[in-house]
C-alpha cells in the first residue's frame, strides 16, 4: 500500500491521502459495509488509530432476508411501482413479506435525493434493525432502477389484466358465500388476495397479486363486477347466511327442548 502524507499548514487539520490497490480497496469497502460508521473517512479514521470498530455481522436471518427481498419483494415492486408514491410500500400486500420500503416524506434528504430504505418486519409488523439503504444489496434495488423495471411492465400488465378478470370471473360465479372458499378457490389458481376494511367490517378496497404471472392490480384497477364492490356483496352475503345459521340453530335447540324435554347447554 502506498501512503502519501501531505501536511497543510495554517489550516486547523492535518491529511492523509492514501492509495490503494484495487484488491486493498476492495477489502476496505467491505469492511466499511459491515461497520455503522456514517463515512469512509470515519472508518480509515478509527483504523488508524485503532480505535473500536462496530461490526455488524450477517447472519442467517439477514440472508433469509435478502434472499426474499431478491426472490419475491423486489419483483413484485417493479411490477407495481405506482404504490411506491401512494402509500410508501406500507400496502398490507407488501408488509405480509415482512418486507417495508421507505421513499421518506416530501421535502425530506431522503425523498429529496430519490433515495430507498428497506426494512425487516416481524410477525407483528415491529421494525427489526436498523433500515438498510438499497444499494447496500449486491443486486442493488435502487429507485432508479426500480422505475427502470416498473416501465418495462406496464405493457405486460395490461396484456394479463384479462386473465385476472377471468380469474376473478370463474371464483365469482356461483356467488359465494363465505370469503375463506373464495379465497381458497383463488389461491389454488395462483391469485392471493388483500382486503382493506373500514370500522363496520365492510370491504372498502382490495389488491390481487397473481404469483403465477408475477402481476399486481388494485381493485379501482378492474372492473366492478372483478373488485372490492365484488367482495363486500360476498361479505353481505356471507352475513345473511350466518345471521340465518345462528336462527335457525336456536329454533332448532327450542324445538329439541319442547319436544324431548332436553336441556341443552
Amino acid at each position: 500500500m502506498k501512503k502519501l502524507f501531505k501536511h497543510n499548514s495554517g489550516r486547523d487539520k492535518e491529511r492523509l491521502n492514501i492509495r490503494f490497490t484495487e484488491e486493498e480497496w476492495k477489502d476496505f469497502l467491505e469492511g466499511y459495509a459491515k461497520s455503522t460508521c456514517r463515512s469512509h473517512s470515519e472508518y480509515a479514521r478509527k483504523l488508524l488509530l485503532e480505535d473500536p470498530v462496530n461490526i455488524v455481522y450477517r447472519n442467517q436471518s439477514f440472508d433469509d432476508f435478502e434472499e426474499q427481498m431478491a426472490g419475491v419483494f423486489l419483483p413484485l415492486v417493479q411490477k407495481y411501482l405506482d404504490i411506491l408514491e401512494q402509500r410508501n410500500l406500507s400496502d398490507p400486500i407488501f408488509i405480509s413479506y415482512n418486507v417495508q420500503a421507505y421513499r421518506g416524506q416530501p421535502g425530506t434528504k431522503l425523498h429529496e435525493s430519490r433515495g430507498l430504505l428497506y426494512r425487516a418486519l416481524d410477525e407483528k409488523g415491529h421494525f427489526i434493525g436498523r433500515p438498510l439503504k438499497a444499494s447496500f444489496f449486491d443486486f442493488k434495488p435502487t429507485l432508479d432502477k426500480l422505475e427502470q423495471k416498473y416501465a418495462q411492465n406496464l405493457t405486460y400488465k395490461q396484456e394479463q389484466k384479462q386473465r385476472m378478470e377471468d380469474k376473478m370471473i370463474i371464483a365469482l360465479a356461483q356467488n359465494p358465500d363465505n370469503l375463506a372458499d373464495l379465497r381458497d378457490s383463488l389461491t389454488k389458481d395462483g391469485v392471493e388476495l388483500s382486503l382493506r376494511y373500514d370500522q363496520a367490517g365492510n370491504c372498502t378496497g382490495m389488491t390481487a397479486v397473481d404469483f403465477k404471472r408475477r402481476v399486481v392490480f388494485t381493485g379501482d384497477e378492474l372492473e366492478d363486477r372483478y373488485n372490492q364492490r365484488a367482495i363486500q356483496q360476498v361479505v353481505e352475503r356471507q352475513r345473511l347466511r350466518e345471521s340465518w345459521e345462528l336462527t335457525h340453530k336456536h329454533e332448532l335447540r327450542q324445538s329439541l327442548r319442547q319436544s324431548h324435554s332436553l336441556r341443552i347447554y
